[in-house]
């Protein structure tokens, strides 16, 4: 109808407006628009040297650019494109209005009323479907949003019944915005806008929850259990075609709805349409993962053959990069869903069992660069210098079979805190020698501590058999008993995986892309084009001292968004809460010759980053630091002794260059401890810039965190 008007006043009006409209219209076309904007404005131009102006030439002129106008893309700021358009329409009314006489006005005036009355007819039934639309949406809405935490935590049934549900409120709510009655609404600007968004997303609702509603009885997640020493493998597999189908669908979901969202929608549509997409986007995150568990499940249950898996346990109270010393190791070894723990015994076991001479290691030239003076392939327990799982992972893939083992598929590492997470799946362990069984209450303050006190003379073959028979019991209960379905085993560990104290890296490339996303590959973060901090602490020792050192870390960043000019200072406060007496020498003592006073913790400090080291202060005086490359960083590295019930500052400054643009992206990487970590970070902006938001930032005590600053010019 719009077309319709502007065709009528363009036929009425002057040449030179047919002229500028018309080259304003190619100024402002994209794509396929400038063939009609194009031939509008050869019309005009032709017209020029007409001797007679004809109106139908202005009509033509007219209907060409209007369809362009239609058409223009988004240019500058919000509604700009518009109010151009608006403009020109009322140059072309304003020409014709010129053109003419006292009765022609008048009956434009009656004809522009009348207009107006149609529209508003046609709008009326429009608005009122919307309006009767809006009940059903709302409730198919909520139906929606707990079908989808039903299904996440594996009430499949109840999932289904609300899908279908929300499935009939959204065929009542598209038949009312769609209804025949209200089709009249297409005609009138701006209605017909609002109209195919409702009619549009309401159908892709409908579609996208039947879908749903009917896939999802096909994926029963209780039924994935552990049940009677295996996993069903065919059960799983069962489960792809439907999960991938209902991935499709939301994938077309979520086209549609980027089809159909406009800055011109009202603002309740607006609101509506923008709540459904994010469920639509956190529904198809989870398929996406369900889909990759669903794929590479049966490879890592042993239904493409037999796979080993190597167990590290390590006890963050003599610190690792990756988190502790290992003290004890075992095999497990799954087929076709079936897990059986094959082998166990003290770390020592295996570095008596290496070669005369040693374990050889190939193809890790930068682990051996920067960890070869520990000599780590001699000694089993120090591998997990490395704070990266995947290169710790190589390592042991390498050493164990020189040690009389099996090649291995992957590596568990855990620490007391991790099996104290799964000894809420394995019941409590009776040891011999504890007075109490260790239970997922009390395992992490037995195995981190009270093991020192208990075992008098503790770094016998005593305390060494008792912590590997510890965990020969707990995986043997755990394999032995059922386990429940994937939702609840997940929400169970995910504090233990957060926090990196039980991860799971494999060698299998098509393994690795699951595990990084839930969180369980141990990965360190390489340089990911923006910041990264991390810090570690090593025990330098050979005491299990770490167990009372705690780590206070600050992050003060100023950043200037116009040239990627960057400069941090990191200060790292370690206080050493261990006594000088009264503990097991092997606890609080140190290596013979060290020199160090009883209680004193001798540590490994390294800051990685991106930038390059300006300055380095301890309790303020200088601090040499060493610097080496590790994992696309550069680690920073300098021996600390912290006395007892005492502290130490070191303050890192670092200099650095990203690439200039109005965000910091920063990225976290905790090491974990005993005594939880208190990390923080402050960025401020250069001169002309202010940070969008909290410019401080609280970390939560996850192994791995990141988030993006935004910065805004001003003050």
């Amino acid at each position: 109808m719009l077309a319709s008007l502007v065709t009528f006043s363009a036929s009425r009006g002057r040449r030179a407006s047919w002229l500028v409209i018309a080259a304003v219209g190619v100024a402002f076309s994209r794509g396929w628009g400038y063939v009609p904007a194009g031939a509008g404005f050869a019309v005009a131009l032709m017209s020029v040297w007409s001797h007679r102006r004809r109106q139908r030439a202005g009509a033509l002129v007219g209907a060409l650019t209007v369809q362009a106008m239609l058409r223009w893309p988004a240019v500058g700021p919000h509604g700009f494109t518009a109010l151009v358009a608006a403009t020109l329409v009322a140059m072309w009314f304003a020409s014709a209005w010129r053109q003419l006489g006292p009765a022609g006005r008048h009956r434009a005036v009656w004809g522009g009323l009348g207009v107006a009355g149609l529209l508003l007819i046609l709008s009326l039934p429009a608005v009122l479907g919307a309006l009767l639309a809006k009940g059903p949406t709302q409730v198919a809405i909520a139906d929606t949003e707990g079908a989808l935490t039903a299904v996440d935590n594996g009430a499949t049934t109840s999932g289904t019944a609300k899908l279908a549900a929300a499935t009939t409120e959204l065929r009542l709510a598209r038949a009312r915005a769609g209804s025949w009655w209200s089709a009249g609404g297409r005609l009138v600007p701006v209605v017909a806008q609002q109209r195919q968004a409702l009619v549009r997303a309401t159908a892709a609702a409908e579609g996208l929850t039947a879908a749903a509603g009917e896939e999802a009885a096909k994926v029963d997640l209780h039924r994935l259990g552990y049940v009677d020493g295996h996993f069903d493998l065919a059960r799983i597999e069962a489960m792809g075609p439907a999960v991938r189908a209902l991935g499709a669908q939301l994938t077309s979901t979520q086209r549609t709805l980027a089809a159909v969202r406009s800055e011109w929608l009202l603002s309740p549509i607006q609101s509506r349409l923008h709540t459904f997409g994010l469920q639509v986007d956190k529904a198809a995150r989870s398929v996406s993962l369900a889909t990759q568990a669903l794929d590479a499940a049966p490879g890592l249950l042993g239904g493409h053959g037999v796979r080993h898996y190597f167990v590290a346990f390590m006890t963050p109270a003599e610190a690792r990069g990756l988190d502790g010393l290992i003290g004890s190791y075992g095999e497990i070894t799954v087929d076709q869903g079936h897990i059986s723990l094959t082998r166990a015994g003290p770390v020592a076991q295996l570095d008596s069992a290496l070669p005369p001479g040693g374990g050889h290691l190939t193809g890790l030239d930068g682990y051996m660069a920067r960890y070869g003076r520990f000599d780590p392939q001699d000694h089993f327990q120090d591998v997990t210098y490395s704070p990266d799982l995947p290169t710790v992972t190589k390592v042991i893939a390498e050493l164990y079979p020189q040690a009389g083992g099996d090649h291995i598929d992957g590596v568990l590492a855990l620490d007391p805190y991790g099996l104290a997470a799964l000894l809420k799946f394995a019941g409590p362990v009776a040891v011999a020698g504890l007075p109490q069984p260790l239970t997922s209450d009390n395992a992490a303050q037995i195995l981190v501590k009270d093991e020192y006190t208990i075992f008098a003379g503790g770094e016998g073959t005593t305390r060494r058999d008792y912590l590997q028979e510890a965990l020969r019991q707990a995986f043997t209960q755990l394999v032995s008993s059922p386990l429940p379905g994937p939702v609840t085993l997940s929400q169970t560990l995910d504090p233990a995986v957060r926090s990196g104290r039980l991860l799971f890296w494999s060698t299998h490339p098509s393994a690795q892309p699951l595990l990084r996303m839930v969180g369980l590959g141990g990965a360190f973060p390489r340089n990911p084009g923006g910041d990264v901090l991390a810090v570690t602490t090593q025990n330098a020792a050979n005491n299990k001292i770490d167990a009372y050192l705690s780590r206070t870390v600050h992050d003060d960043i100023r950043y200037n968004p116009t040239s990627g000019n960057v400069s941090a200072t990191v200060t790292v406060a370690l206080r050493n809460f261990a006594p000088a007496s009264g503990l097991p020498s092997y606890v609080i003592g140190s290596y013979a010759g060290s020199g160090l006073p009883s209680g004193t913790n001798r540590t490994w400090l390294t800051v990685y980053s991106p930038f390059a080291l300006a300055s380095a202060t301890l309790n303020g005086a200088p601090l040499l630091m060493a610097a080496g490359p590790e994992d696309g960083l550069t680690a920073y590295s300098t021996y600390v002794d912290v006395p007892p019930n005492g502290t130490v500052s070191a303050v890192i400054r670092f200099d650095g260059h990203l690439r200039a643009a109005d965000s910091y992206r920063l990225v976290v990487k905790s090491q974990p401890p005993v005594i939880p970590n208190q990390e923080s970070v402050r960025i401020s902006a250069a001169s002309g810039w202010r940070v969008s938001g909290s410019a401080r930032w609280d970390l939560a005590p996850a192994a791995l965190e990141e988030r993006t600053f935004r910065l805004l010019p001003g003050r």
